[in-house]
């Protein structure tokens, strides 16, 4: 089953219960066959400031920089001279001196037929989902891509190993990790939240969104999953 967050729209209900200015950056995909002209969109909204946002397009290139530093935290790995073309939305003011990057927290694949969605866990891990045709989903700043079947490999990947990586966490007692469960991972309760500020930050964008695009549902508020089978 998937187990992903199918709904839609950007509309940070984040305001509605808390007086500090509204920060609801999030990402919106939409499957060929749920859109009028078959087209697949992915659309994202970023508001972490009120500075000027730019959009760059990173063309393809086959002798690309083999090594990437991180300016936030020096984080330092190393790239594939291959590199596809792909787009980003960072910030464009600086801060004390130091350029704010923010090419955005997901990743998301699509071409005209198809759109894959990616998530990175802690930095060690990753897993991605084919979005259904006929699905849109929401994507806050929460994981969320769930129950992961990676015998079917035209709709889930994942990194290497990762089903028994989160089995040795999860039974490491210093770790305590959620998310496995008889040989299956649950990727967003692995590596992600879903408290008390998730339900004030993220979840009343994905009630809202389904509530205004999926009209016939009538989902609670206070629900804590918003997911689809």
């Amino acid at each position: 089953m998937r187990k992903f967050i199918w709904a839609a729209g950007a509309l940070g209900l984040a305001a509605a219960f808390t007086a500090t200015p509204v920060k609801a950056c999030t990402t919106v995909v939409y499957g060929k066959k749920a859109t009028t002209d078959g087209s697949t969109l992915v659309a994202r909204n970023e508001d972490v400031g009120a500075w000027s946002k730019h959009f760059y397009v990173h063309q393809a290139t086959s002798n690309g920089p083999t090594t990437y530093v991180s300016e936030d935290n020096g984080f330092k790995t190393s790239l594939p001279k291959t590199a596809l073309r792909y787009t980003s939305t960072p910030d464009g003011e600086q801060v004390n001196g130091h350029q704010w990057i923010f090419g955005e927290n997901g990743v998301s694949f699509s071409n005209k037929n198809e759109i894959w969605y990616m998530e990175i866990g802690s930095g060690h891990t990753w897993a991605a989902v084919r979005v259904p045709d006929n699905k849109y989903a929401v994507i806050p700043n929460q994981m969320v891509i769930g129950k992961l079947n990676l015998k079917d490999s035209k709709n889930y990947m994942a990194s290497t190993n990762l089903v028994k990586k989160v089995k040795a966490w999860s039974q490491n007692k210093k770790i305590k990790l959620a998310g496995y469960v008889k040989g299956t991972v649950n990727y967003s309760k692995a590596f992600g939240t879903n408290d008390k500020t998730d339900a004030i930050y993220n979840r009343p964008r994905m009630w809202d969104g389904q509530r205004i695009l999926t009209s016939s549902k009538k989902p609670s508020i206070t629900k804590k999953s918003y997911t689809e089978s």
